[in-house]
């Protein structure tokens, strides 16, 4: 993009696609249709009234939530108290994995959206 006079301070600066992109848009509005199921999303509030217990990864195999939803935590980093679970390590490929445990511990602040994480329930 290249200027062909000085642009002043606060100046609106417009831009022109030409007529391919005109085109292209028309085609666009005319053909485009709404995808009903994209409609019919699930809310994170629909979801925390309606179900107020949390299913285990294994349960959501069977009955998995919507494609939009996932699980959370809140959960502070500065505040972690990890173990390595011998019980829960696993293999994966021919590794052997560890997995860490976290305790949940309740602290001012800690309901903060700053620390709200994606997290599975075993």
């Amino acid at each position: 993009l290249v200027a062909l006079r000085d642009i002043e301070e606060g100046e609106e600066v417009l831009l022109d696609y030409g007529e391919d992109w005109v085109s292209a848009w028309e085609k666009h509005v005319k053909d485009w249709e709404v995808d009903m199921s994209a409609l019919a999303i699930t809310t994170s509030q629909e979801m925390n009234q309606k179900h107020t217990i949390l299913r285990t990864l294994t349960e959501q195999s069977d009955y998995p939530y919507p494609e939009n939803i996932f699980t959370s935590c809140f959960y502070s980093y500065s505040q972690r108290s990890s173990t390595v679970d011998p019980h829960l390590d696993s293999s994966k490929g021919g590794h052997q994995q560890q997995v860490m445990t976290d305790e949940w511990r309740y602290f001012k602040g800690i309901y903060e959206t700053r620390n709200l994480r994606p997290c599975l329930i075993l």
